[in-house]
């Protein structure tokens, strides 16, 4: 039996654990600079950006969101004036959502907050943080044969 199998479920174990780590230290990082929303409100409004309006279907492709957790957090969104939702122009029967200005601004300001942010960097820039030892598993595992 050939080592190949073996040594690929471990880089896929460690790859694993290593992004669970690293998602949660960066959402810790990014919830901490994110001016009152919360990430999944953050991550909405990001895919909303420049006026762009998206679609419930796109939204939730973008945020990993279920349909009904999704149409929550947009409810609940929209009870905040963070975004609005009309029909779509050239389908009736669709539901597309903007950013309002209150949340487009709110967004801005975060993302001007995580950039400065040392704490996110550290998630990012650490040569002992999850970030670059994420960055080696993907390098090992890109290096490996995977195909036998």
């Amino acid at each position: 039996m050939s080592s190949a199998p073996s040594a690929r479920a471990a880089a896929v174990e460690e790859l694993s654990r290593l992004l669970n780590i690293a998602a949660a230290h960066l959402d810790s990082a990014v919830a901490a600079e994110l001016d009152g929303l919360t990430t999944a409100q953050w991550h909405v409004l990001a895919a909303l950006e420049g006026g762009t309006g998206r679609s419930m279907s796109e939204l939730a492709a973008v945020t990993l969101l279920p349909g009904p957790s999704l149409t929550r957090l947009i409810d609940g969104m929209i009870d905040e004036n963070l975004v609005h939702r009309r029909p779509d122009e050239t389908d009736r029967r669709r539901v597309v959502v903007f950013a309002t200005r209150r949340g487009a601004m709110l967004h801005s300001r975060s993302k001007a907050r995580i950039a400065r942010s040392s704490a996110v960097a550290g998630v990012i820039d650490d040569a002992d943080g999850p970030g670059a030892r994420l960055a080696s598993a993907l390098g090992a595992l890109g290096a490996m044969d995977l195909t036998g």
